[in-house]
C-alpha cells in the first residue's frame, strides 16, 4: 500500500505542475482560446494482473468565434483538438470542429460534431472522461466498444433551443473513423441522429434516435470488420431533489443482420446519485447493467462507479473515483472505456476489471 501511495502523490505533483495554463481572450467573441486539461493516476486491475499508469483523459484545447455580419446571420466556427498531456501525439480538428451560421430559427453546422444521440446520455452522465465513463456499457458492444457514441464525421447538424427545449438533428454522408480525404463521402456508410431534450429549473429529460446504414463493427462469426445496419433508442433524464439529483438512463440497440451482429442486439439501464454537500465537495456515483445479447448466453455486465469531487473554483477539481464492470460468464466489457486515455480490458471472458483514480480537471 505504501508503494501505491507514493506513487499516487507522484500522479498528483505531475498533475499540479502540467495545469498551471491561463486562459486566453484574443479578440472577444470573435475569436476565445479554451481547454480542458485532465490528468490522473490510476491502480487498475484486469481481473487477474495489476499495474500503475498516468493517463490523460480527453484533454483538449480549442478555437471557437462568433462573427457578425451586417445583413446576413451570424457565422459561427470552432475548432477543437485532442492533446495527449501524458505522451506525444495528436492531431488537428480531432474533436468538434465546424462551419456554420446562426439566427433565429437555429444553427446549422457543417463538419465534424457530438451526434445529437451521443449528447442526451451526455447530459446525464456524471463520470464523463473518468474511470467509471458510462461509454463502457452506453453505446457499445464487448467486441466494438463505443461505437454508437462517435462523433458525426462529413456531417451536418441543425440545433435550435428555445425556453427550456432543444431540438437537433445530424445527418453524416459517409462516417468511417478513417475516412480519406478528397474523395466523395461513402454514402454507404451514412448516419442520421436525432435529439429532443428539455432542460430547466433542476430537471432534464432527452430522447434520442439513431441509425447508420453501415457502421465498421465486428462480424461475430468471422472476427473480421464489416458494414452492419445498426439503430438506437436511449433515453435519459433527472432532477434535483434539494442537494439530491436523481437520474435514470435507458438504451435499446437493434442491427438488422442479427446473424452476424446479434453483439448490438440487447438493452442497457442504468441509474445515478449525485449529492452536493456544499459548493465544494460533490459525491456522485451510478451503476449500468447491459443485457445479455441477441441468442446468446451470460454475456450481459454490469458497470458501478463512484467519485468524490472537491471543487477548489469554478476552474480546478481534484477527485478520488473507482469503478469496476463485473461480467458474466462470456462477456468481455472493459471499464475506463470512453474518453478515459487507459482503458482496462478483461484479462479474460468473466473478468472483472477495476481502476481506482486519483485526478486533476482544469478548464480555461
Amino acid at each position: 500500500m505504501k508503494q501505491i501511495y507514493g506513487r499516487y502523490f507522484l500522479g498528483f505533483s505531475f498533475l499540479f505542475v502540467t495545469c498551471l495554463v491561463d486562459a486566453v481572450e484574443v479578440a472577444g467573441k470573435q475569436l476565445e482560446i479554451y481547454g480542458k486539461l485532465h490528468l490522473s493516476a490510476n491502480y487498475h486491475n484486469d481481473g487477474q494482473n495489476t499495474g500503475n499508469s498516468i493517463s490523460s483523459n480527453a484533454s483538449r484545447i480549442g478555437f471557437k468565434g462568433e462573427h457578425i455580419t451586417p445583413t446576413g446571420p451570424l457565422v459561427l466556427w470552432q475548432l477543437e483538438q485532442t492533446i495527449q498531456l501524458d505522451e506525444t501525439g495528436g492531431q488537428y480538428a480531432t474533436r468538434n470542429s465546424y462551419l456554420g451560421f446562426g439566427g433565429a430559427y437555429g444553427e446549422i453546422l457543417l463538419g465534424h460534431n457530438d451526434t445529437p444521440y451521443k449528447i442526451v446520455a451526455g447530459h446525464w452522465g456524471l463520470f464523463s472522461d473518468l474511470v467509471p465513463d458510462r461509454l463502457a456499457l452506453l453505446g457499445a458492444s464487448m467486441l466494438d466498444d463505443v461505437k454508437m457514441n462517435d462523433r458525426g464525421e462529413n456531417a451536418a447538424l441543425y440545433r435550435h433551443g428555445w425556453h427550456g427545449w432543444e431540438v437537433q438533428v445530424m445527418y453524416s454522408a459517409g462516417n468511417p473513423t478513417a475516412q480519406t480525404s478528397g474523395k466523395a463521402d461513402d454514402n454507404a456508410m451514412a448516419m442520421r441522429s436525432y435529439a429532443l431534450m428539455y432542460k430547466r429549473d433542476g430537471l432534464y429529460l432527452g430522447i434520442g434516435y439513431e441509425d447508420w446504414d453501415g457502421m465498421a463493427v465486428t462480424n461475430i462469426n468471422t472476427m473480421n470488420i464489416d458494414r452492419a445496419k445498426l439503430s438506437g433508442l436511449r433515453l435519459a433524464g433527472y432532477n434535483w431533489f434539494g442537494k439530491l439529483q436523481f437520474g435514470f438512463v435507458y438504451e435499446k440497440t437493434e442491427a438488422a443482420d442479427r446473424v452476424n451482429f446479434p453483439h448490438w442486439v440487447k438493452q442497457v439501464y442504468g441509474l445515478s446519485l449525485l449529492y452536493r454537500f456544499n459548493n465544494d465537495y460533490e459525491l456522485a456515483m451510478h451503476g449500468l447493467e447491459t443485457t445479455s445479447y441477441h441468442n446468446s448466453t451470460a454475456t450481459g455486465a454490469r458497470l458501478y462507479g463512484i467519485g468524490l469531487f472537491y471543487n477548489m473554483d469554478k476552474q480546478a477539481q481534484l477527485y478520488l473515483a473507482w469503478a469496476q464492470t463485473l461480467n458474466e460468464t462470456n462477456a468481455l466489457y472493459k471499464v475506463a472505456d470512453g474518453g478515459h486515455g487507459d482503458i482496462v480490458n478483461p484479462a479474460q471472458p468473466g473478468a472483472d476489471p477495476y481502476v481506482v483514480s486519483v485526478g486533476m480537471i482544469y478548464q480555461f
